[in-house]
């Protein structure tokens, strides 16, 4: 396994309106991008291969685990804020965005991108 740590090294980041999207690149099967969390929810979605999302504990436990797969439909996981998760690639060149509204650092609703770009603790 590959491990990013966070940020992500193969990352990028897009405004699109009122959304902010984190785009990341995990390009080898078993890469990971180490677990983290966020003051809000966000919403996951894996846009070419597929991944395992896992929800964990403060210990480092997986709670929850879901797998992504672009091909199959299902391919977005709601993550409530708060919760620590990690991606996991399970084959090459897998991309994956999150996508959140706006926020401040405290992380309330913003109606502009104020350049808030810190979305993790």
């Amino acid at each position: 396994m590959t491990n990013t740590g966070w940020p992500p090294k193969h990352r990028e980041e897009f405004v699109s309106g009122s959304l902010f999207i984190r785009q990341m690149h995990l390009p080898t099967a078993g890469h990971v991008v180490e677990g983290h969390k966020h003051k809000f929810d966000h919403t996951t979605y894996c846009v070419r291969g597929s991944v395992v999302a896992e929800v964990m504990d403060a210990q480092g436990n997986t709670l929850e685990f879901y797998t992504l797969d672009a091909k199959q439909g299902r391919n977005w996981l709601l993550i409530d804020k708060d919760k620590i998760h990690r991606i996991t690639a399970l084959y090459d060149d897998c991309l994956c965005h999150c996508i959140f509204s706006h926020r401040d650092r405290d992380g309330n609703l913003s109606d502009t991108f104020i350049g808030n770009t810190e979305a993790t603790f």
